[in-house]
């Protein structure tokens, strides 16, 4: 087993400074699927509840979501059911949406790990998560926003990142209009969770076969409202 250290940027004051978050790595292993679920949201002043189910210490859990206010997010598969130290990768907001994705490392076997998005004001809340073993590090990641993303096949997109690594990717998508739509999976993509009913929203992962550009898409049977898609590239 080796250590790597993540490392954060934080700005204090108007100064950067790297905050190390340590992720414990399996040396010569690619990542792999272990769980995955799409985050159902209990209505307009409730937190989005992501019952990934059984994990492992020293896995990691992948986390995308969308809502109209911003969030926190934290899990019980910890130590005695404590939560996991959040990383995030990607925040922002606009237009009243807000939006973003990071992950967990797992620091305790648990066969009933749930993740929680917690909305910081009343608001619709929803996303996916995935757990992965065997994670390395953080290759690249994206998330794009569309207003009418249409019906178009994988028109639902997180625009494309090129990878350095051969990598696991963990590809999500979310409606914050909150309209009725019927998903179909990215081309060559596994289902992770299957298609929720809230935002709709929907997770899903491949592995490339060598590095290079790459991107998370979704098939949507109307493709109306505003939709979030993201990815995280995993070695």
């Amino acid at each position: 087993m080796k250590r790597l250290i993540l490392f954060l940027l934080i700005s204090v004051a108007g100064f950067a400074q790297y905050v190390p978050v340590p992720f414990t790595a399996v040396s010569g292993t690619a990542p792999t699927y272990v769980n995955g679920i799409s985050c159902a949201y209990n209505g307009a002043s409730g937190n989005a509840t992501c019952t990934v189910g059984s994990v492992t210490a020293g896995e990691a859990i992948m986390v995308g979501w969308t809502s109209a206010s911003s969030c926190t997010i934290t899990d019980n598969c910890n130590t005695g059911g404590t939560s996991d130290s959040y990383t995030s990768l990607d925040s922002s907001s606009g237009s009243g949406d807000y939006w973003g994705q990071g992950y967990l490392p797992v620091g305790a076997t648990t066969a009933s790990c749930t993740v929680t998005i917690t909305p910081s004001g009343l608001s619709y809340t929803t996303g996916s998560a995935q757990a992965i073993g065997s994670m390395t590090g953080i290759d690249s990641h994206i998330i794009n926003r569309q207003v009418g993303p249409g019906s178009g096949t994988n028109a639902a997109t997180s625009t494309s990142v090129t990878t350095s690594h051969t990598s696991y990717i963990f590809g999500w998508t979310a409606s914050r209009s909150f309209t009725a739509d019927t998903i179909t999976l990215g081309t060559g993509f596994t289902a992770a969770g299957g298609q929720g009913s809230g935002g709709p929203e929907m997770g899903e992962y491949f592995r490339q076969l060598s590095p290079g550009s790459t991107a998370a898409t979704f098939t949507l049977a109307t493709g109306s409202g505003t939709w979030f898609t993201g990815l995280i590239a995993v070695y």
